[in-house]
């Protein structure tokens, strides 16, 4: 048993946890909305994947982004009334008593299974949907669950109860289930397709809707007893519908926005949305108001009965793909990406002006050396310089049409870009430059130098490179894979880490003749590696995992996934803030301007009482098994001071100052916060 401490010595990078990460662009968020629903005709909720929480108080004409509520992706949100409510998703279950202000976990049945739905017909009575045919049920408001007999051993999806008595839930290749006597028995019926079955709708206990993939949309007269297709004329999966009688009905479809009836489903118009987005919820208020959550984070709102919609998401800018991200300083950096523009903000992200540049292109690297000299590389040979913080930039010819991938800067004057079919290309005058043919031709994605003579390569198929005389001339070495290497980092002059695209950590501790292949705690693309010091290092995956080492890269630890965005890089500025781009236009940063994190966290989150407190040095967790537990320690103004992990419930702050710290626990994927006075 071990308790591994880190104490932070010169980058502070300020890892204040899940609900402490800021969306900066898109406004609210740009995670993937599931699901949405009103407890009031002001306060509704829209939930998504990393478990964002979204919330409106004013009928939803504006959204505010409300953190997270665990570490996984929501389904479903489901409220009984204005204060009891529930939401599931990947191996969790939680539940709110106060109007969702705070979320408490409750007893899910499986912490690896999906579940697709929750349904409460009272205060205690209620269902979850989940994969192979498994419907759980509850009788005491999900502290507990029972598995029903289904008869069916498809995947079920949407739960919907026409009477506190009659119930339906769909499922995978044309089933869908039904109870007549409260859900005590199920009984599975074929509809008479193949095809995979999302969602469901009841006017009466004789009237319904189903739809799924590939344009099915089916309708029953009859209690479903049979089902009548309807040609909706597209092939758009149905993955939501809102019905508001029998006459007037709405759809959330794949690449075919809102479709809408006004005749029974006799007839179908479309309402695209974004550019054709993926529309995971439809909500409908009345027969003119409704909203629509969308695979980009958008919820779209519409007055005229779903003819047209506005997007509440507001946007910087119109660019949609970040590729490379860096700082000069605390408050200014630069953001650019495959569209061949350039943004700059000088406020720490808050807003960002577009920057004039001499030559356009795939741009896929922007470093900075200090606050006022930096490059940005990209296709066909392109370099610039800035020299002013990137307010302006000159154009650097280097003689090539090779794609510039990434730019190392040793000093202000010497230089080496790494670039398609193994070209490395150096400068020792920051004005021209010479080419380097190395022993491949595989994409060079990373360069990274030590000192002037020794540095290291990495790139496609495995590929590793060494020079230990400036970069004239470049050794191939063995790394022992063939994925893709996408970044690599030094620790000392013999120990080195690079991030693979298949999730996996290669180390190696003598200048990289060796290398071992380490797993992370998820397999997930790694695109960052960001070090605090020589024992310390995050790595950042492509849907928002962060990792962190404590030993040199040698074992990892998950902390938090704060996004289901795809990331593309992650920069630190000189007093540790972090910045996060890609996907979707995000820019996220964990900067908290000096908010504090007491009131929030002690809100939001299940407190756990460690003991004794106050203390001196030890701290124990109370009636934990012998597993291990991920922990970070705060001071009241969100300052990172300590982090770890514990195998055997127990960790020491005897080094910190004297002083109140928020412990922040991880424990089965759920978080803990303590409150502690050190002595």
């Amino acid at each position: 048993m071990k308790t591994i401490q880190l104490f932070l010595i010169f980058v502070m990078i300020s890892f204040t946890g899940h609900a402490q990460w800021r969306w900066l662009n898109p406004l609210p968020q740009g995670n993937l909305l599931t699901d949405i629903t009103f407890t009031t005709p002001t306060k509704g909720f829209a939930v998504g994947y990393s478990g964002v929480l979204v919330i409106t108080e004013d009928s939803g004409n504006s959204w505010n982004y409300a953190g997270n509520v665990g570490l996984n992706d929501i389904e479903s949100i489901f409220f009984l009334n204005p204060d009891t409510g529930w939401i599931c998703g990947y191996g969790f279950v939680s539940r709110t008593y106060d109007g969702g202000s705070t979320w408490i976990p409750v007893n899910a049945p499986g912490q690896n299974d999906v579940y697709n739905d929750i349904y409460f017909t009272t205060s205690s009575t209620g269902f979850l949907s989940g994969e192979y045919g498994e419907l759980f049920y509850s009788v005491d408001g999900g502290d507990s669950w029972i598995l029903k007999t289904t008869g069916t051993d498809e995947n079920l999806h949407e739960i919907f109860f026409v009477s506190d008595q009659i119930g339906f839930v769909t499922a995978d290749n044309g089933d869908i289930i039904k109870t007549i006597n409260g859900g005590l028995t199920w009984n599975s019926y074929y509809t008479g397709v193949d095809e995979d079955l999302y969602s469901v709708w009841f006017l009466n206990e004789n009237t319904g809707y189903i739809g799924g993939y590939w344009g099915t949309l089916l309708k029953t007269t009859n209690g479903g007893s049979s089902w009548t297709p309807i040609n909706l004329n597209t092939t758009s999966s149905v993955y939501s519908m809102s019905f508001m009688n029998e006459n007037v009905g709405f759809l959330g479809t794949s690449n075919n926005g809102v479709m809408r009836t006004v005749n029974g489903g006799t007839s179908w118009e479309s309402s695209l949305i974004g550019d054709y987005d993926d529309i995971y919820r439809v909500f409908a208020i009345n027969q003119n108001v409704l909203f629509a959550s969308s695979e980009k984070g958008g919820i779209w709102k519409s007055t005229d009965g779903g003819v047209t919609f506005s997007n509440l998401q507001t946007y910087s800018n119109t660019h949609l793909q970040y590729g490379t991200i860096a700082f000069a300083d605390e408050n200014v950096g630069c953001i650019s990406g495959d569209d061949g523009f350039l943004m700059r903000t000088s406020n720490k992200g808050i807003t960002w002006d577009s920057i004039s540049l001499p030559a356009i292109t795939s741009f896929k690297r922007i470093k900075f050396y200090n606050n006022q000299m930096g490059w940005l590389v990209g296709s066909v040979g392109k370099a610039l310089q800035t020299l002013d913080g990137g307010l302006t930039w000159t154009e650097k010819s280097t003689g090539t049409f090779y794609g510039l991938l990434d730019v190392f800067i040793g000093d202000p004057t010497h230089l080496w870009c790494g670039a398609t079919l193994g070209r490395i290309y150096k400068s020792i005058d920051a004005e021209t430059w010479v080419e380097i043919i190395t022993p491949t031709t595989q994409n060079i994605n990373k360069i990274e130098f030590y000192d002037l003579q020794n540095g290291m390569a990495v790139g496609n198929n495995g590929t590793i490179l060494k020079t230990t005389d400036g970069g004239d001339n470049w050794t191939l070495l063995s790394s022992g894979v063939t994925s893709i290497i996408n970044t690599i980092m030094y620790l000392s002059s013999d120990t080195l880490i690079a991030g693979t695209v298949n999730g996996k950590i290669l180390r190696s501790v003598n200048n990289g003749q060796n290398w071992t292949t380490i797993s992370l705690p998820v397999n997930r693309e790694v695109r960052s590696l960001i070090k605090t010091n020589t024992d310390t290092i995050y790595a950042f995956t492509n849907y928002g995992h962060a990792i962190f080492s404590v030993d040199k890269g040698l074992t990892w630890s998950l902390i938090n996934r704060f996004t289901a965005c795809n990331l593309r890089e992650v920069a630190a500025t000189p007093n540790g803030d972090l910045y996060v781009c890609g996907f979707n236009g995000m820019i996220m940063t964990d900067a908290q301007n000096n908010v504090g994190i007491n009131e929030y966290w002690l809100d939001n989150y299940k407190n756990l009482v460690l003991f004794p407190n106050p203390t001196s040095d030890i701290l124990h967790y109370p009636n934990q098994s012998n597993q291990r537990i991920t922990y970070q320690v705060f001071d009241l103004v969100g300052k990172f001071v300590q982090a770890g992990y514990t195998d055997n419930q127990e960790i020491n702050i005897g080094k910190l100052n004297p002083g109140t710290y928020l412990i922040r626990s991880i424990i089965d994927n759920q978080i803990f916060i303590s409150k502690v006075m050190k002595m």
